[in-house]
């Protein structure tokens, strides 16, 4: 068994959405969200900043690309953010 696979190192689950998202996006990897959920099969797309944090250029063209898909994309700056949008989410 491969132990770097199992090991308990924290940057683990970064390790592995970096992973997931280059093998699902390729080359738009550059300004992934944050957070990804699903309802269904329905992806929903979270970018987190403090209230005065701004979206990269990178992360922007990310999310036109998505919005241009029909990917839900949303700026969450708080918890109460991400509750709205799960609450209204079918």
């Amino acid at each position: 068994m491969n132990s770097s696979v199992i090991s308990p190192d924290s940057n683990l689950s970064r390790r592995v959405a970096s992973y997931v998202a280059h093998s699902v996006f390729g080359k738009h990897t550059a300004g992934h969200p944050d957070l990804v959920a699903y309802r269904g099969v329905q992806a929903l797309f979270f970018e987190v900043k403090t209230d005065k944090g701004r979206m990269s250029e990178r992360q922007e063209k990310f999310r036109e690309a998505m919005l241009r898909h029909g990917i839900a994309y949303h700026l969450a700056r708080s918890v109460e953010d991400v509750q709205k949008v799960l609450s209204e989410t079918p």
